[in-house]
């Protein structure tokens, strides 16, 4: 090895510990900003989907329509 070799590698490891230490702080807001529920809402009888269903989060005023396709999302909603 050469004085160049030795001088890059603890810069390596650096960067590459500086990317965990990075990851490691961000990952908890990323994965809470992911969080969705989501389903289909379905006639029980036939199965076929139903478009403009309401849907509501029980205990909140927060609610939806189903799509065309009898599909609903609700985005940011805490885990539990």
């Amino acid at each position: 090895m050469n004085a160049t070799t030795l001088i890059r590698l603890p810069r390596a490891r650096l960067v590459r510990a500086a990317c965990f230490a990075l990851a490691a702080l961000f990952a908890p807001a990323i994965v809470s900003a992911q969080r969705a529920l989501t389903g289909t809402v379905t006639n029980a009888a036939t199965g076929r989907a139903l478009e403009g269903a309401r849907v509501t989060l029980e205990g909140t005023a927060r609610e939806t329509l189903t799509d065309a396709q009898g599909n609903f999302r609700f985005d940011d909603v805490a885990a539990g």
